[in-house]
């Protein structure tokens, strides 16, 4: 649980999530599946149901000219499990990008503020990945998150 914000007497207890997971397995799905980072980037809300969250790593695909597809998913009860099915809502703009050559890397970056969660529930955050031929792989991964 982050600071507590005091106004007019009452007190206002805003969550901040800050965190790293280890890098998922590879995977190979055109559709795509989850990464299952919810398990570790998972947050409570604490007062006002509204969180920025920021999501940054990197991916690759293993063929030239191959693409990745990545999007920031969030949802309640337990998280995915990596290559699990899609699922969860998702929030702000999905990024693609691909390479001339194959297995380069290149850093993304999803964000948004989901609004309207229910406070004292915990909400999982997650991202999906996505090929379009290849293999696709995802590392340096890490989540920061706050109430507002």
């Amino acid at each position: 649980m982050g600071r507590s914000l005091s106004s007019a007497g009452f007190v206002f207890p805003f969550v901040t999530l800050q965190a790293t997971a280890s890098n998922p397995a590879a995977t190979s799905s055109v559709p795509g599946v989850m990464m299952g980072t919810g398990a570790t980037f998972a947050i409570t809300p604490g007062f006002s149901g509204r969180l920025h969250i920021c999501l940054q790593g990197q991916a690759a695909d293993s063929i030239a000219t191959g693409s990745f597809t990545v999007t920031l998913r969030y949802g309640t009860g337990t998280a995915p499990t990596n290559g699990a099915a899609l699922t969860g809502t998702t929030l702000g703009s999905q990024i693609s990008a691909w390479s001339a050559v194959a297995n380069a890397v290149v850093p993304f970056t999803l964000t948004g503020i989901a609004t309207g969660l229910t406070v004292g529930t915990a909400y999982w955050i997650d991202f999906s990945l996505a090929v379009s031929s290849g293999t696709g792989t995802a590392n340096s991964i890490s989540c920061n998150v706050m109430e507002f």
